[in-house]
């Protein structure tokens, strides 16, 4: 049946197409219809041809496409990067970002950096009274400096590199397209062929129609046509001549382009022939010495006879000749036989230097140019250029700040030179031969002039050649050549006069010295193009240019293009469309052009001739009646409803199916076309198109019209100058401390205070370097020359002596010709700080002046000095009646609101911002504007499609989709009526009745016999289903989860909702740091405070601390010990009532210190975290939840681990671990990633050897935040967290104690995070509270007594009278061997309220609070380090 209905189909489809008849005219001989037919099926064929074949083309063709896509995430930039590679373009809607946003750098450094070796204690047991004894080559002699030089290196290093880094992540990145007429000879055929043409439009008739043959209606035709072919030329003509006058903007690519190819459209595009060049790099880095070779070359001085070993063998070898040794006892300073250091100084500058630009060029040729766009050769040949005069500039300037540093701390700490020419030693007469030092002045030639080198480094004297003659006075002076206080002062002050090949200068010291030897070396070239630098250019001259005469610069942009490899390159260019562009798009819009005409023209026609015979008419004077307008306008709507009746565009002269038909057939055409057509019109109405503009010699004014309307992405506009000043639109102004203007920095103050220095006896020079006097001058001159101080710490490991003799001293035990001198280092305050190991060793002056501190060196002790004293003007009168100075000008005290900076800061504080109070920018963008000059702005916006483009896109698809339409409507409409009237028929030969079968009361049965279907139909009646007879709690159950928080977010919110009407919906959230899944009884409220007596429990080797929780789960708390000489943790279950079992032990590292509790694995059971202080680890154990727990899972810390706290860093609901580093003086955080697994240790450092840990959120800001102390250093570090898992550097703050123990609470009622701390103060036992302000930072410390003697070495807190105010549990493990209680009032304050003995022999240690017997009272764990090695629990009996 079916394969019957197929064939007939086919057959039908196949005589459709053989009787179809395209070209069909009211000629009905078999031989016209043939003719027609075949025409039809030729015609159908080209068609499809030519569809193919355009279908094909259009598809293989390779187009340039320009996509848009707004907002892309980072997943659809890689899918697109992906596939169109370096053809994606993406603007930036910010042109600027820090390189800290999504870079990160991590040095790590040689262990040596971290080892013991560089420790104070090691470079302390190193050092001893005999040290400065021993002989020269002895280990021993030198060790101690050697290693603080080692640890001044790797703390420069890291300095240095935190400090690049620093500057890495600050700066920036900016990172801102026809017939050929021929002259006939034979006029007769012309003239019959134009009659023939014209005779042929004549009687052309392009609407002929079967049902309408009247005369009139053919002469109606016949116009029709005319009129048509006409609009038909016409409109050709328009399109013809719009697209061979129009212009487009056209993308142009070009694959893989050569270099030449670039260079020719770079041409183009600088001649403006082309525009938006752009070439995308497929290497964005490439590294300069790919593209950039550069080569220096240097002072003839540096290779030149003069900086080698021979010349200065022979300058050592004329003291052994020369006239002023008096039999070789002494030779005069300023004799030329002592100027070999100068040329070793030279030599060592000359290497220096060069060493310096290698490393610099080395540097340099690893940098990397950053671009996704290849430069053009003018472009980067600026650029470039620019980079090496940058990197030129910088070089020298970095040499030069680095220089002057050398020299300025020379000269403020007054360092000893070792030819001696800024000291003298001098000894005192029998009996005591006292040695001391004073500092040298020199005189000018007629001895009249004095210059000190304590205030002046530039005093000086010329170096010359001495006889015997009693008065010192040279034989001949070494022109411009000079010793001066150091002998980098005297190399940069003196000339290279002398060695010139012109000068006679060398031949006078040759024979003065009768040294022929001298006459083998070269003298310099004096000639003019030798060098750029004069002859009497100072040597410092020379060193401030780094000795170089001048650069070789060699770039190459063929190399550069290399390695950019841009794989294309496109551009826009204005182009008329070319005839052939033309002609195929007049092709593809002829054919809706001439359906819309042939549509529309006989409307026109017929409407026309309308008028005409409604004007003619005669009968319309005779109306005696006027319509209205609206009879009018229903008349004009009944005919079109008539005409859309009526209408037929599928009319058939052989009607081979109905009229009616051919109607509904034309009505679903129409029906379709304007579907389609409104389709087209929406789709092309909101389609956007690339379109480019430019704009010439634009203005400010214009260039922010351009952006304000288009956008700054679309805008673009190329500065005429490649590369702009920032000096010429940016103003930086910043004010400095008021010091450094104040009276206390001038020339007059220094010089009276220099007058006083000069005047004191040097005799007593050792003592000096205590009083305010002596020290004064070098501390003022220090402020008034501050710079950026990073080698004060080298000083000190070098083992320079200052003549100030504040760091050491000279001393002799006996007085002979070869008496042998000692140093001896100078200690400071009571703890006997020597400056032979430490260079920070300070104390206050003599006279006591507030916040003036002296010490080793006057630079080291004036950066730990405050400046505390300038703002007060009773201070400055007492420092002026100290000094019994008489001043021309009253000094006035700084003001206090002209600084940013607190007036007990420290000198070093103000050093570190450079002195800076403020700074002002000023940018002016109208000045950039004129400075860059773009010679014109290039504008690329997407715009909707124009009207023209809407109108020409419908016309190209009217043609094909008019003549598809025509095949497919008439096709379908005919194959359903005639469907429809075959299922007519079928249904008139019978019904056939549909079965129906009862299954049960509610369900039928209803059988379909055509289709061999079922259905089941379920009645709704009798129903006992009722939606409000639910029981809600069926629905849910409520499940309240206590303890601590689970990783997974179902089970730590759980969700109570109800199926009444009135819905509520319960959440309970766990608590994340509780570590207790145990009920709390009803605090009791006492007034007598008293303890049971202890009962013990034994443990592992020297307990050092306890932690508290329910390890299995029976509500019962118990107890974790930490045996720091046992390398375990104890477990002791509690059992009731305040009993304990006996110990489990679980296996740690060496020598545990500290432990913490909490559920690290989300599996509701506590688990334990402990640092192991013997071998730098953390042991985490996962507990089972039957009281014991799992092996160790060993994590590497920094070293010596001291103590761990737990907390939520990162808000991710796990918990994350913080360790206290104790040699490595720094914090770890561990950030838990999951099943009790931690990932590295993040570093911060922290003060010096930090010891305990109190973590919460002191700030206020819901983050945890981490307060850090040191058992040998009065300073608390505070680290401010980010709520990332990440901390703030951290702030110090100084008090007045050394600490054993922290804990945090609020003590005041506040709201705010307080701390207690066990002090060890010289006399009395305390603790001290320090106030929390809420934004991380504490009030002063207010101590409070806790015994009558001994150290409290641990704090904790709780409430132990039951009054909702914190107390303080305290541990004093030495002479009182107690545990004492300190209850509080509310306010802040404390009361010593009871002490619990914990007997003669005991060492009380570690201190745990909670309730264990359950009676509402807060009860004692106190672990015992002595050698009974056990835990005493102290019941709180309070009453």
């Amino acid at each position: 049946m079916q394969r019957r209905d197929d064939l007939r189909l086919h057959h039908r489809l196949r005589r459709f197409l053989i009787n179809l008849n395209l070209f069909e005219t009211d000629l009905t001989d078999e031989q016209t219809i043939t003719i027609q037919r075949w025409s039809t099926r030729i015609y159908i064929m080209l068609l499809f041809s030519t569809m193919t074949i355009l279908l094909v083309y259009d598809a293989l063709a390779v187009k340039t496409q320009q996509i848009e896509v707004r907002n892309p995430s980072l997943k659809t930039y890689l899918e697109l990067q992906n596939t169109y590679d370096t053809n994606v373009i993406c603007p930036c809607t910010e042109i600027s970002a820090s390189y800290r946003s999504f870079a990160e750098i991590i040095p790590t450094y040689h262990e040596i950096c971290s080892s013991v070796f560089v420790s104070q204690k090691w470079i302390d047991m190193l050092f001893n009274d005999q040290t400065s004894m021993r002989y020269v080559l002895d280990f021993r002699a030198t060790a101690t400096n050697q290693f603080q030089v080692l640890r001044e290196l790797c703390k420069f290093s890291q300095t240095t590199i935190n400090n690049d880094i620093q500057a890495f992540y600050d700066d920036v990145i900016i990172s801102a397209y026809l017939l050929m007429t021929t002259t006939q000879t034979w006029k007769q055929r012309a003239q019959t062929l134009i009659k023939l043409i014209w005779n042929s439009l004549i009687d052309l008739n392009l609407f002929k129609s079967s049902l309408r043959q009247q005369p009139s209606d053919i002469k109606q035709q016949l116009w029709t046509t005319r009129v048509y072919i006409t609009l038909l030329i016409v409109a050709l003509a328009i399109l013809t001549l719009y697209g061979l006058l129009s212009f487009e903007i056209k993308l142009i690519q070009v694959n893989k382009p050569s270099f030449s190819t670039v260079q020719q459209l770079q041409t183009q595009s600088k001649t403006n022939l082309i525009s938006s060049l752009q070439c995308p790099c497929t290497q964005l880095t490439i590294l300069y010495d790919q593209f950039v070779q550069l080569q220096p070359f240097y002072h003839q001085v540096c290779s030149s006879d003069f900086v080698l070993d021979p010349w200065k063998d022979d300058i050592y070898d004329m003291i052994n000749s020369s006239p002023s040794l008096g039999g070789g006892i002494y030779s005069d300073k300023r004799d030329f036989s002592n100027s070999q250091v100068l040329f070793v100084l030279l030599e060592a500058l000359c290497i220096f230097s060069n060493e310096t630009i290698t490393d610099s060029l080395k540097t340099f040729a690893q940098t990397q140019l950053v671009g996704t766009q290849l430069l053009t050769a003018d472009e980067f040949t600026n650029q470039v250029f620019s980079i090496i005069n940058q990197f030129q500039r910088e070089t020298k300037t970095t040499f030069s700040h680095f220089l002057q540093l050398l020299r300025n701390i020379t000269h403020v700490n007054q360092i000893l030179a070792g030819e001696g020419s800024n000291f003298n030693i001098n000894i005192t007469g029998a009996p005591n031969y006292t040695t001391y030092l004073s500092i040298v002045t020199y005189n000018d030639d007629n001895l009249s002039n004095i210059c000190s080198c304590t205030n002046d480094s530039s005093c000086k004297t010329n170096y010359g050649l001495f006889d015997r003659n009693p008065g010192f006075i040279p034989f001949y002076s070494i022109p411009e050549f000079y010793i001066a206080c150091q002998p980098v002062e005297s190399l940069l002050q003196s000339t290279l006069k002398c060695f010139y090949d012109d000068q006679d200068c060398l031949e006078i010291i040759i024979k003065f010295y009768n040294m022929s030897t001298y006459n083998n070396f070269t003298r310099l070239n004096s000639s003019s193009h030798a060098s750029r630098f004069m002859r009497n250019s100072t040597i410092g001259s020379l060193l401030s240019e780094m000795f170089i005469e001048s650069w070789s610069e060699s770039t190459n942009y063929s190399s550069y293009f290399a390695q950019c490899q841009p794989s294309s390159c496109s551009y826009t260019i204005p182009q008329r469309n070319s005839l052939l562009e033309t002609l195929t798009r007049i092709v593809g819009l002829i054919g809706g052009l001439s359906v819309s005409l042939r549509i529309l023209v006989p409307f026109l026609v017929m409407a026309f001739i309308g008028v005409i015979q409604r004007l003619c008419s005669q009968h319309q004077q005779t109306l005696t009646e006027a319509t209205s307008p609206c009879s009018h306008v229903m008349r004009v709507g009944t005919k079109i409803r008539y005409w859309f009746k009526k209408v037929n565009v599928f009319e058939d002269t052989n009607r081979t199916v109905t009229i009616q038909q051919q109607c509904v057939a034309t009505r679903v055409y129409l029906l379709l076309l304007v579907i389609s057509l409104f389709i087209v019109v929406l789709y092309t109405s909101l389609i956007y198109y690339l379109n480019t503009f430019t704009i010439t010699k634009p203005s400010l004014e214009r260039y922010q019209q351009l952006q304000q309307r288009y956008g700054s992405d679309a805008v673009s506009c190329p500065c005429s100058r490649p590369s702009i000043t920032h000096s010429s639109f940016i103003t930086l102004q910043c004010n400095f401390h008021p010091v450094c203007t104040s009276p206390f920095t001038s020339d007059s103050y220094l010089q009276d205070l220099f007058q006083l220095y000069d005047g004191l006896d040097s005799t007593y020079a050792t003592m000096n370097a205590f009083t305010l006097q002596g020290t004064i001058f070098s501390h003022f001159q220090a402020l008034a020359a501050l710079c950026n101080l990073i080698m004060r710490g080298l000083m000190q490991g070098s083992g320079f002596v200052s003549a100030y003799s504040t760091n050491w001293y000279y001393i002799t035990k006996k007085i002979t010709l070869t008496a042998m001198l000692y140093l001896k280092p100078q200690y400071y305050d009571s703890d006997m700080c020597n400056c032979a190991t430490s260079s920070t060793c300070t104390q206050s002056s003599t006279p006591y002046i507030k916040g003036y501190l002296v010490g080793c060196t006057p630079l080291e002790s004036l950066l730990q000095s405050t400046l505390e004293c300038f703002y007060e003007e009773s201070c400055i009168d007492l420092l002026t009646t100290y000094l019994n100075m008489s001043l021309s000008n009253q000094l006035v005290p700084l003001n206090k609101s002209e600084t940013r900076f607190s007036t007990d800061d420290t000198v070093n504080s103000i050093v570190e911002q450079m002195f800076v109070e403020t700074c002002s920018s000023s940018v002016s963008y109208n000045q950039f504007f004129e400075q860059c000059k773009p010679d014109y702005c290039s504008v690329t916006i997407f715009e909707p499609g124009s009207f023209i483009i809407v109108i020409t896109t419908i016309l190209g698809l009217y043609g094909g989709l008019t003549t598809f339409l025509k095949l497919v409507v008439p096709f379908v409409v005919f194959s359903t009526y005639k469907l429809i009237r075959k299922y007519k028929q079928r249904a008139q030969v019978g019904i056939q009745q549909i079965p129906v079968t009862s299954l049960d009361n509610n369900t039928m049965s209803v059988d379909n016999t055509d289709h061999g279907e079922r259905l089941f139909i379920k009645s709704s009646q009798n129903s006992d289903l009722n939606p409000n007879t639910l029981d809600p709690t069926n629905v849910c159950s409520d499940a309240v989860a206590v303890g601590l928080a689970s990783t997974d977010p179902s089970i730590s919110r759980n969700t109570t909702r109800s199926a009444s009407a009135n819905a509520t919906i319960t959440t309970t959230s766990s608590t994340i740091f509780s570590p207790l899944t145990v009920s709390t009884p009803a605090v009791v409220s006492c007034t007598n405070l008293t303890f049971a007596t202890a009962v013990s429990y034994p443990v592992g080797a020297k307990p050092q601390m306890s932690a508290i929780g329910d390890f299995n789960g029976d509500g019962i708390l118990d107890l974790v010990v930490v045996n720091n000489g046992g390398n375990t943790v104890s477990v002791l279950l509690g059992v009731g009532s305040g009993h304990f079992g006996p110990q489990i032990t679980f296996s740690t590292g060496l020598n545990p210190k500290s432990a913490t509790v909490g559920d690290f694995n989300g599996d509701g059971r506590l688990d334990l975290a402990i640092v192991n202080y013997g071998d730098n680890t953390m042991s985490v154990l996962l507990g089972t939840g039957s009281g014991s727990f799992g092996p160790q899972i060993i994590y590497s810390t920094g070293f010596y681990p001291c103590w761990i706290v737990v907390g939520d860093l990162n808000g991710d609901s796990q918990l994350d671990l913080v360790v206290a580093n104790y040699y490595s003086s720094n914090v770890g955080v561990f950030l838990a990633i999951g099943n009790g697994n931690f990932g590295p240790q993040t570093t911060y450092p922290t003060i010096f050897d930090p010891s305990s840990i109190a973590i919460g959120n002191f700030n206020g800001d819901a983050h945890l935040d981490l307060v850090v102390i040191s058992s040998f250093w009065p300073t608390i570090s505070v680290l401010l967290g980010t709520g990332s898992g990440t901390f703030q550097l951290q702030t110090t703050f100084s008090i007045d104690f050394t600490l054993y123990g922290v804990s945090a609470g609020d003590f005041n009622g506040d709201g705010r995070i307080d701390l207690v701390v066990a002090n060890d103060p010289p006399s009395l036992p305390n603790v001290g509270v320090l106030l929390g302000n809420g934004d991380g930072s504490f009030g002063l410390q207010t101590t409070f007594t806790a015994g009558a003697d001994g150290v409290v070495t641990w704090v904790t807190i709780g409430d132990f009278n039951g009054d909702s105010i914190t107390d303080f549990a305290v541990s004093n493990p030495y002479s009182m061997r107690s545990v004492a209680v300190l209850l509080g009032t509310g306010n802040g304050s404390f009361v010593l309220k009871t002490t619990i003995a914990t007997g003669s022999d005991s060492s009380p240690n570690g201190i745990a609070v909670a309730d264990f017997n359950n009676d509402g009272r807060l009860d004692l764990a106190v672990c015992d380090s002595n050698t009974k090695n056990r835990v005493n629990i102290f019941l709180n009996t309070c009453t």
